[in-house]
């Protein structure tokens, strides 16, 4: 298993934690490592902080800027100032959002094929098993579930012991699978926006929209578990607690469990 301190600049995947005590946030959110924040003009990355803390240092990409001596331009920055100056670009646009409507299925259908969705990716955060199969862990966190009136959107998270391949996709070495739903908590429907795909070193291999068509579920399915958590309805785990940890933690775990419920 590899370290997961790499700058990912080639994909633009949302990394985030749980949030440190007096930690600075933009626009009310946390930082978002390799998201493609827009700023006076032009694209700002975050790749990496060495933790949390505001006084921390970042490695910050700029990718619209002339490049140096053949290289992106990467400067090492503080982590606060970096957070002060998205923040301040973040909030004409929040001002904006703010003033509108609760928004309806139809308006998030368009935004979710427009715009990009940033998965969560593997950082250290707090787990909880949805659904143990003989060989996979699917678990969500859920700090990062939101609703919006009676739209419930979230992020689902499966994990394997062993990385897999996806030929007609022409995808592989994929240990780590994203996805995120959005369920319709009035009507009983649910669809799949966006999903990602990582390699065992937690690195992005592909993400794309997902087919965004609204399906209503089977009682007890696997989808009608999920529109239960994203509506905030009764649904009995997998595993009761909590897994604490970031994507080597959670191979390993998904390794151990699996080899334990399989009695091997």
């Amino acid at each position: 298993m590899g370290h997961f301190g790499k700058i990912l600049v080639s994909g633009l995947v949302a990394v985030s934690g749980p949030a440190w005590a007096g930690e600075s946030l933009i626009n009310g959110e946390q930082l978002q490592y390799n998201y493609a924040y827009r700023c006076n003009g032009e694209r700002i990355i975050v790749a990496h902080c060495r933790d949390n803390d505001d006084q921390s240092y970042c490695q910050v990409v700029y990718p619209d800027r002339p490049e140096q001596n053949g290289n992106q331009v990467a400067p090492v920055e503080q982590r606060a100032a970096i957070v002060a100056k998205l923040d301040a670009c973040a909030r004409p646009k929040a001002a904006s959002v703010a003033s509108n409507a609760p928004e309806q299925p139809s308006q998030i259908k368009g935004r979710a094929r427009t715009q990009p969705l940033g998965a969560p990716g593997l950082a250290k955060a707090t787990w909880s098993i949805l659904d143990l199969e003989r060989d996979y862990l699917t678990l969500f966190n859920k700090l990062r579930l939101k609703r919006v009136a009676n739209i419930g959107s979230g992020w689902f998270t499966t994990v394997y012991p062993r990385p897999k391949d996806y030929p007609d996709f022409k995808v592989s070495n994929v240990e780590f699978e994203q996805y995120r739903y959005e369920a319709d908590c009035t009507k009983g429907m649910i669809r799949l926006t966006a999903m990602a795909f990582f390699d065992d070193d937690g690195k992005l291999i592909q993400s794309g929209a997902g087919s965004g068509k609204w399906d209503t579920m089977e009682s007890g399915s696997f989808g009608d578990r999920k529109f239960k958590i994203l509506c905030g309805k009764p649904q009995p785990l997998a595993v009761k607690g909590v897994v604490v940890g970031d994507g080597t933690y959670l191979a390993m775990y998904t390794a151990a469990m699996l080899e334990h419920e399989n009695g091997q």
